[in-house]
């Protein structure tokens, strides 16, 4: 950005935006909002494409699967949420419990997320039910805030205080 000028504005939230992701092809953007919305856009036209409508609360967090197909969110109402990141219609829906302070991405194989919240917990989760299939207590005492997957390898990394932790999930 030269002499800091703003590219382009994309406008549509009606309140704070808390979350933004690229596409995995960088031919979208998608953001989600305290105004229960996830919104895609074009990251060429900055054409909104779609409204993902669904959470009653505001929407904490959205990613993109490595395909770009699909979206994952979840919210303060309590849900986490599988769209088509093409039709935008809701895939699936289950209770998430998942903390403000969550990070949520896809993990290796596209049926998994994984989520990573304040109490230290990592947990794995269908996507299509959100069952839970492994839990894994962290083994340190600190809220972490930065979570990073590998999604062919699944392998992730966390950060704990001065230093990063590697775990080898697959």
């Amino acid at each position: 950005v030269e002499n800091d000028e703003v590219d382009r504005r994309l406008r549509g939230h009606t309140n704070w935006v808390n979350g933004i992701e690229w596409s995995p092809d960088g031919s979208r953007i998608v953001s989600c909002g305290n105004d229960k919305t996830i919104r895609i856009w074009d990251a060429h036209s900055h054409e909104e494409l779609a409204v993902l409508r669904g959470h009653i609360g505001r929407v904490y967090s959205v990613t993109w699967s490595s395909d770009g197909k699909r979206l994952a969110s979840y919210s303060k109402d309590g849900t986490a949420r599988v769209w088509g990141a093409d039709s935008g219609e809701e895939i699936s829906k289950f209770d998430s419990k998942f903390e403000a302070g969550t990070i949520l991405d896809w993990l290796g194989r596209e049926e998994l997320l994984i989520s990573l919240g304040e109490d230290n917990k990592l947990l794995i989760r269908h996507s299509s039910s959100g069952e839970i299939e492994r839990e894994i207590k962290l083994d340190y005492d600190q809220k972490t805030a930065i979570l990073a997957v590998h999604q062919s390898s699944g392998r992730v990394v966390i950060r704990s205080d001065r230093s990063l932790i590697i775990y080898d999930l697959e």
